[in-house]
């Protein structure tokens, strides 16, 4: 047995016996409540396990290195964003927060530990803002502490059941930080009391217009939080914050314009998305995208419906029902953001470029509502009978995160095993030994952190050329290596689109340094590398 299956086995036996002591502590609990208590540990190990295989996998995948790469671009005097004939082009199509969110990786010095802290702060984003929702007021009582924690568990459970989610939860995408602070915008609200209620409308504010200062897409949000606090508080309320959410997000657009100018800026992050083509006819294309959402509703939205039933929620009769139900149940506002966000999630997952990320706007508050609304059963229901049926759930829900989740942290030992054999690894190790010499148009990050030097990324190329902004030959030559030798690509990524803009690169060789790569010299070139 090697060290990582024995910590790991450790870990779970420890967590067992953690649990039956548990269970034999809380002797003056119901049973129900007792057994829930006692998987709590090892519910919560087996969840770190999941996490953790998740963050180490992550510098396997080529994706997460470029969209860090404008992080780094930052700090070594690079623009965030260029003119259409100017500068290397990477991907920088989201709102100049994103970069900002993910600089604290930029101390690690070397492309894995950058791609791990990065997925790491992507992953507190996203996951943090929904542990303090669930936990808020309930820390003090233990049961309720008990459930807030199994609820939380719940939510990681669709988290990683659901694409969309475990998509956004452990990459590097501007998805993790526009999430997370959409969701603390929502915890603001969700706990604010009627005599900090000023503090709690400026705060969210804030961190709403932030969210959308991370992405774009995340526009629907404001509009979703100031609509309940319409319908809640009333008008005085509504006009307060719709008032500092426009003193807000005046300031940051007017800094984002004076610090990156509007020409580029607004080439990047508008008119690029502006100009993505639809996957396929455009009813075709929404349909299958309107799908594919539905699908991924279904857990979560079948929790809503059913304790939305059992509550008896038909029978609210006028506005005033409508406007204590909303007050006494604020896990709908989560449930209103996620309507919110719904026609965008779609539309984007329908245009060409779309990934089921996409998803991830309007399924992470469904989810999270979900969550929130079977703890509220727990803690608060209105009979005994709702109250008994939703712990019983709750057990149900964690049972099955047990026995359909944790198997999947066996791949642990890959990835301790093989963590520096990763693409971005070898393209750093490559460069800085010859730097110059090489072009690694899916790897820039690499480039970047070994020679200083930033090159255009293959799918920034693609990326400009869909959206009807084709590089010219000479912009292209202007950011490629000036003594390139070679030009590799990992054998996952696609080669065609950057090496037509280098047709001399025609013959391909095996270098010792780049095993399984593909990699292209000049034909005449007979060079052994």
């Amino acid at each position: 047995m090697n060290l990582v299956i024995f910590i790991l086995t450790s870990f779970i036996v420890i967590s067992i016996a953690f649990g039956l002591w548990i269970f034999k502590r809380l002797s003056n609990w119901k049973l129900l409540d007792r057994c829930v208590a006692a998987f709590t540990p090892i519910l919560f190990t087996i969840l770190g396990g999941l996490i953790l295989n998740s963050i180490l996998s992550q510098p396997f995948w080529d994706w997460n290195a470029s969209r860090l790469t404008p992080s780094f671009a930052i700090i070594h005097g690079y623009k965030l964003y260029y003119e259409a004939d100017n500068g290397p082009v990477l991907s920088t199509v989201y709102n100049p927060l994103t970069a900002f969110a993910y600089l604290p990786a930029t101390l690690a010095n070397s492309p894995t530990w950058a791609v791990i802290s990065a997925v790491f702060i992507s992953s507190c984003f996203f996951l943090l803002p929904i542990l303090w929702l669930h936990l808020g007021k309930n820390i003090k009582n233990p049961k309720s502490l008990v459930y807030s924690l199994c609820c939380f568990i719940i939510f990681s459970f669709f988290t990683f059941a659901l694409p969309s989610l475990s998509y956004s939860a452990f990459t590097v995408h501007a998805d993790a930080p526009a999430l997370g602070l959409s969701a603390a915008a929502c915890a603001v609200l969700y706990y604010r009391q009627p005599k900090n209620s000023n503090l709690s409308l400026l705060l969210s504010s804030l961190l709403a217009v932030l969210a959308v200062g991370t992405k774009q897409t995340v526009v629907p949000l404001p509009f979703a939080l100031a609509t309940y606090i319409l319908l809640v508080d009333g008008r005085h309320n509504f006009k307060r914050y719709v008032i500092y959410l426009g003193v807000f997000g005046a300031l940051l657009a007017t800094i984002f314009l004076v610090i990156f100018q509007p020409e580029p800026l607004l080439f990047n992050i508008i008119t690029i998305p502006k100009q993505y083509p639809w996957k396929e006819n455009i009813i075709v294309a929404i349909s299958r995208s309107g799908f594919g959402l539905i699908k991924e509703w279904i857990l979560p939205g079948a929790i809503i419906l059913f304790l939305t039933y059992k509550q008896k929620i038909f029978q609210i009769n006028n506005f005033s029902d409508i406007k204590r139900y909303l007050s006494d149940n604020r896990w709908s506002m989560l449930l209103m953001v996620s309507l919110y966000m719904m026609p965008l999630s779609v539309l984007n997952r329908a245009k060409l470029g779309g990934d089921v990320n996409a998803y991830s706007l309007t399924t992470y508050f469904l989810c999270a509502a979900s969550s929130l609304m079977l703890l509220k059963s727990v803690v608060d229901a209105d009979t005994k009978k709702l109250q008994q049926f939703s712990k019983l759930l709750v057990a149900a829900l964690c049972l099955a995160f047990i026995f359909t989740k944790s198997l999947n942290v066996k791949n642990l030992d890959y990835q301790f095993s093989n963590l520096l054999n990763n693409p971005q690894e070898v393209a750093y190790n490559y460069s800085k030994k010859h730097p110059g010499e090489g072009y690694f148009p899916w790897n820039p990050l690499s480039t970047l952190m070994a020679e200083g030097k930033l090159y255009h990324f293959a799918f920034g190329l693609l990326d400009r050329e869909r959206a009807g902004f084709k590089v010219n030959e000479e912009h292209f030559r202007r950011y490629i290596p000036a003594q390139i030798k070679l030009i590799a690509f990992p054998k996952t990524a696609q080669d065609k689109d950057t090496l037509k803009y280098l047709p001399e690169f025609s013959q391909q060789i095996i270098v010792d340094e780049l095993p399984g790569w593909n990699v292209y010299t000049r034909e005449r070139s007979l060079a052994n590398k």
